[in-house]
């Protein structure tokens, strides 16, 4: 029923409406935790190299954080 209220207001093209946007916020988002992900894991890296669990988690949640706070305009647009 949704799908037909959609094709009948919009049409086809109705379906598809918001997906530049959602794919544009993953593309981004992605590169952008990657990049954030390796910065943070490199400063938080200890001698010798090695980086702990509890600094790992900590690198992920940092980076996730930033990416989340930088991406928030594209996600606005997204919905």
């Amino acid at each position: 029923r949704t799908v037909s209220t959609v094709i009948a207001s919009n049409g086809v093209r109705g379906l598809w409406q918001g997906t530049g946007p959602s794919v544009l916020r993953v593309g981004v988002g992605v590169g952008l935790h990657m990049v954030l992900l390796e910065t943070v894991k490199s400063v938080l890296m200890g001698a010798g190299g090695h980086l702990s669990s509890v600094n790992a988690a900590l690198a992920g949640g940092i980076s996730r954080a930033v990416a989340a706070a930088v991406l928030c305009p594209i996600t606005v647009v997204k919905t």
